[in-house]
């Protein structure tokens, strides 16, 4: 029905009438719920619900049936890749919520950790850290340490930290909440696995590469049984497993498992998706890696293009793959190419993360080898 027309017959309702109908559209969308908005076999079902449920205005909701199926709703935005639509709707639902039914309403709290993983999935990871902080501090103090919402908080909390480079706090973070969700849920809940993930990727970046290979390797041999081999989550460990083969030289068993990934990614998240652009850089470092730097270098550029078209010139995944092409460019003789590639990547990271962030330091260094090949070794910022 047309909306113009849905506006006329509600318009010409009597109040209680109004009311009566309202509840009555909430209780028949929120009794369609598709499930979880992370496994694709939903999707369809999502993308057929979601004209229904914006149309009853989630955010006036008057029940917690529709409320719940909003905040979800806003999540399925987001794993799909709409990032910006995921975003909007979680804030509208956060702010309208917040001020309707209290900062504190598990709704609210809900909406505002939806909200945070549509920051940190857009680069705005600052922003994303400020709300997760308050919203991990109103779940502790309402629900306590150990229940399953306040778990989640934590999570996203210790992503944002690792986004802003802040290894070693994200990495404490992620082992107490780990053994907070491995306590309460067990070892094969999907959201123990969530944090069994992210403190692997912690413990990389921290260079304890082997003791992440040990954690991955588990977590994803879980994710399998429990999720199946072609859920987001599962390749989101198969991807962390492939880089940390690659960090301990293991390059041709990292490749296999990247070129099998990307392949599930293009086939279930569509080619791209930030995701399926994770797995094209990794594969294309494993070419790299290999002597394979033309190869490198071509999926380097294609990548680069559509990171560039979806998430903007600014994103640290962008800039990520900035950096990647310009090893391949150094690698092939290019240098001057890389150099302009390098400098141009290092503003943008000192703009988007600061100075001391890791990948700045890495940018900086790259762009140093580039002058000392160019014979550019007098000093320079940076």
């Amino acid at each position: 029905m047309h909306r113009l027309t849905q506006a006329i017959i509600r318009s010409s309702l009597p109040p209680e009438q109004a009311i009566a109908t309202r509840a009555l559209a909430e209780a028949i969308v929120a009794a369609n719920d598709p499930g979880d908005p992370a496994a694709p076999g939903t999707w369809p079902l999502w993308a057929r619900l979601l004209p229904h449920l914006l149309a009853l205005d989630p955010a006036a909701a008057s029940g917690p049936g529709l409320r719940g199926l909003a905040r979800d709703a806003a999540r399925y935005l987001i794993v799909r890749g709409d990032h910006r639509g995921g975003h909007d709707l979680a804030s509208g639902l956060y702010r309208q919520w917040g001020e309707r039914l209290g900062p504190d309403n598990p709704d609210t709290r809900a909406a505002g950790n939806a909200l945070g993983f549509a920051l940190r999935e857009m680069g705005e990871t600052r922003a994303a850290r400020e709300l997760d902080e308050d919203t991990l501090a109103r779940d502790r103090r309402v629900l306590g340490d150990d229940h399953p919402d306040t778990l989640a908080s934590a999570n996203n909390l210790a992503a944002d930290l690792l986004g802003l480079g802040e290894t070693q706090a994200a990495r404490e973070l992620d082992e107490d909440t780990l053994a907070r969700y491995r306590r309460v849920l067990g070892d094969d809940h999907p959201d123990t696995l969530i944090s069994a993930n992210n403190l692997a990727v912690g413990l990389r970046g921290l260079g304890q590469t082997q003791a992440a290979r040990e954690l991955d390797e588990d977590t994803l041999a879980r994710r399998r049984r429990v999720l199946g081999d072609d859920h987001p989550d599962t390749l989101m460990s198969a991807s962390n497993l492939a880089n940390s083969l690659r960090g301990l030289g293991e390059i041709r068993a990292a490749r296999e498992l990247d070129e099998d990934t990307l392949a599930r990614r293009r086939r279930v998240l569509g080619d791209d998706h930030p995701n399926t652009l994770a797995s094209a850089s990794n594969l294309a470092n494993d070419l790299l890696g290999l002597g394979e730097t033309q190869a490198a270098r071509e999926l380097d550029e294609d990548t680069l293009a559509r990171y560039r078209r979806v998430l903007g010139d600014d994103h640290p995944n962008t800039l990520i793959s900035a950096n990647n092409l310009a090893a391949d460019l150094r690698e092939l003789g290019e240098t001057q190419a890389a150099r302009e590639l390098d400098e141009d990547t290092l503003a943008r990271y000192r703009r988007v993360l600061g100075d001391d962030h890791p990948n700045t330091l890495i940018s900086a260094s790259n762009l140093a080898i580039d002058l000392r090949e160019l014979g550019e070794t007098e000093d320079r910022p940076g």
